[in-house]
């Protein structure tokens, strides 16, 4: 009897790390490395090529500096939609004075940078939000929020009825931003 629980909790473990295991794959962009075009910038083709790395931190990383190169990162939009669903907990160091530690994702680091960005990343986004991943389906609600344009509140009230609690609330809180945002540029408008 007791043999056999010791082999129970063996195989649950070993269960359990092959669950972990198979979980740890990464998403790429879905376009092929290969057919990034020769025309991109040389540094944004650079942080491009970083998102197809096998290193989570390296595809944050990646993000990260094309959210730096502002407008002139917007040829990246695709790729960086193309990891929205890349949920691997990272650890980053972050601040120069007091190094602070953040855990994020892959995938929150392309909706900041997809975020900053703005308005020429609204379609992509948008397409996206039908995802049958829902983690692509939360970071695309949060870049549109952050966006805040208009042309997102139809799609991101379909998301109120999400299946996935995390993608509704995004959603919601996505809705609220841009609206509140829309009734502040009406009253400044209007004084």
């Amino acid at each position: 009897m007791l043999n056999s629980t010791i082999a129970d909790k063996r195989l649950s473990g070993l269960i359990l790390l092959l669950l972990t295991l198979i979980s740890c794959t990464y998403s790429r962009p879905g376009l092929p490395q290969k057919d990034i075009p020769a025309t991109i910038e040389s540094d944004v083709r650079v942080e491009i090529e970083r998102l197809y790395s096998s290193d989570p931190k390296a595809r944050a990383y990646g993000a990260m500096k094309l959210r730096t190169m502002g407008q002139s990162s917007t040829s990246a939009i695709p790729y960086l939609v193309g990891i929205l669903g890349d949920e691997t907990a990272i650890s980053l160091q972050r601040g120069q004075v007091r190094i602070l530690s953040v855990t994020t994702t892959p995938g929150k680091e392309a909706a900041l940078t997809l975020g900053t960005i703005g308005q020429q990343a609204v379609p992509a986004l948008i397409d996206v939000l039908k995802d049958s991943n829902p983690d692509v389906r939360e970071n695309a609600a949060w870049a549109l929020g952050i966006i805040g344009d208009v042309r997102a509140i139809e799609p991101l009230e379909e998301l109120l009825w999400d299946r996935d609690h995390r993608v509704r609330d995004v959603g919601r809180w996505a809705l609220q931003k841009i609206k509140n945002r829309a009734k502040n540029e009406e009253f400044l408008r209007l004084t």
